[in-house]
């Protein structure tokens, strides 16, 4: 399981937050699996598991150096399709106001458009509101 972590970074001047995904054997843990080679989880960090090791003994550096574009970058770059809400044609609640990526009231509910698979649309909606709670999201390799 994934381990959501608050970390002192002294290069970004304070506190960082991170979800650390494990993988093994070329494989990401099993509910962000399915993001592996989308749009997506091209947007996840990779990082040593000696440069989380380290930064949980208080040297930052190596994470620092290891970490792709911010939280709030990740959820700029996603495909465009993907900031509309995928449930805009059948969901009572739906609101243009409201529905869409960078909204600042987004819904809980929300899934990206232009994604097909269901297990990859709520991967990403978890991704997508790590990424708006201004959390990095890293695959830990060995």
């Amino acid at each position: 399981m994934a381990r959501r972590m608050k970390l002192a970074n002294e290069e970004l001047k304070g506190f960082i937050e991170v979800l650390a995904i494990r993988m093994e054997n070329g494989q990401w843990e099993p509910e962000w699996e399915p993001l592996r080679g989308t749009p997506f989880g091209l947007l996840f960090s990779e990082v040593s598991k000696e440069a989380l090791d380290h930064s949980l003994k208080g040297w930052s550096w190596p994470l620092s150096e290891a970490l792709g574009l911010q939280p709030s970058g990740a959820l700029l770059k996603l495909p465009k399709e993907s900031r509309r809400c995928y449930n805009e044609q059948h969901c009572d609640l739906y609101n243009a106001n409201w529905c869409f990526l960078l909204a600042e009231r987004l819904p809980w509910c929300f899934e990206p458009a232009g994604v097909f698979e269901h297990s990859v649309r709520k991967a990403a909606a978890r991704a997508i509101e790590h990424w708006r709670e201004g959390v990095y999201l890293i695959v830990v390799s060995e």
